[in-house]
């Protein structure tokens, strides 16, 4: 990976918004200099690329420059129009891909408009941390799931009294914040929900889509309101083995 593709890489973290779309990072640079960056913010908002543009000081800048982009640029219609048809009209030169899109409204049909309108493209690999559960989606046709828990060093992950037990600390809190912004859902047991009572939140960042809390009863019937669960808006899902028969929060 060179030193423009690692400043995509790097760019492409910053979407910390993009929900079910991927993170994309995108580079522009003519003679050697970066003339301009962006990356995919917010679902539903531009693209990588079309950030990148609008970041340069003179959009004429484009013309015969290079473009180094994380993922290879949409080619269809979908909440913004395709990139690749922007990038064809402002002249760019080449087009450098870190890799090519799983999706199959796009894999593959990118890099052919590209190179049908006389653009050049070439295709690096780099780290496939980047989008982990997106490829792995489109790869593998179900969600990656992450297993999160914390145990003691002989195996225990509560004491048997029906009381909470703290093992983690705050560095670890730290890190389950982090792990938590990065998921669409997130799921316990009834069991975990009474005795850990958590709210399940992302609480060093606000998220403008947080996890989906979900939690799979017995009875949501038996279920107290009171826990702290109830008490914020983010969206909660519950699976229960028998029908609702009280009046749930509007978020429920």
């Amino acid at each position: 990976m060179d030193r423009f593709m690692k400043l995509a890489f790097e760019e492409a973290k910053k979407g910390i918004n993009t929900w079910t779309n991927p993170q994309v990072g995108a580079v522009i640079v003519k003679n050697d200099q970066v003339l301009g960056q962006g990356h995919h913010a917010t679902f539903g908002h531009e693209h990588a690329e079309i950030n990148a543009f609008k970041s340069l000081k003179n959009i004429n800048d484009a013309k015969n420059a290079t473009l180094y982009v994380t993922l290879e640029p949409c080619s269809h219609f979908g909440k913004t129009p395709p990139c690749v048809q922007k990038i064809a009209e402002l002249g760019v030169k080449k087009v450098v891909i870190g890799q090519i899109d799983p999706n199959p409204l796009v894999s593959g049909k990118g890099v052919k408009y590209l190179q049908e309108h006389g653009v050049e493209v070439e295709e690096q690999l780099i780290s496939s941390e980047l989008n982990r559960s997106y490829n792995y989606f489109y790869k593998n046709n179900r969600p990656l799931v992450t297993v999160k828990y914390a145990m003691t060093l002989d195996g225990k992950i509560n004491k048997n009294d029906g009381q909470r037990s703290i093992v983690s600390n705050q560095a670890t809190f730290e890190d389950s914040q982090q792990l938590r912004s990065q998921q669409q859902v997130i799921l316990i047991g009834e069991n975990t929900l009474k005795i850990d009572d958590p709210a399940l939140t992302v609480r060093d960042r606000k998220m403008l889509f947080p996890p989906i809390r979900a939690v799979v009863v017995r009875d949501i019937n038996q279920i107290s309101l009171d826990l702290k669960i109830f008490q914020t808006d983010e969206p909660i899902w519950f699976f229960s083995e028998t029908k609702n028969r009280r009046t749930l929060p509007e978020n429920v």
